[in-house]
């Protein structure tokens, strides 16, 4: 059995290092952005190589999750 990480985020920059750095035990890390303007991106892609952007941005997470999860 294989752990999937899955973080979502919006201009989460100040703690993404912090919060991607407490899933480094998972097997993968899936970063999926909503569409930020900060450097979340380019922190991700530190981590992992599974940076995704969303095609759209939205307030509810809901949408975005079921997205993020299809990438695990």
């Amino acid at each position: 059995m294989s752990i999937s990480a899955v973080v979502i985020g919006k201009n989460a920059a100040e703690q993404l290092s912090r919060c991607l750095q407490s899933v480094t035990f998972a097997d993968e890390i899936i970063y999926w952005d909503i569409q930020s303007k900060d450097k979340s991106c380019q922190i991700a892609k530190k981590y992992t190589n599974k940076v995704f952007v969303s095609p759209q941005d939205s307030r509810f997470v809901e949408a975005q999750r079921n997205l993020a999860f299809a990438k695990a």
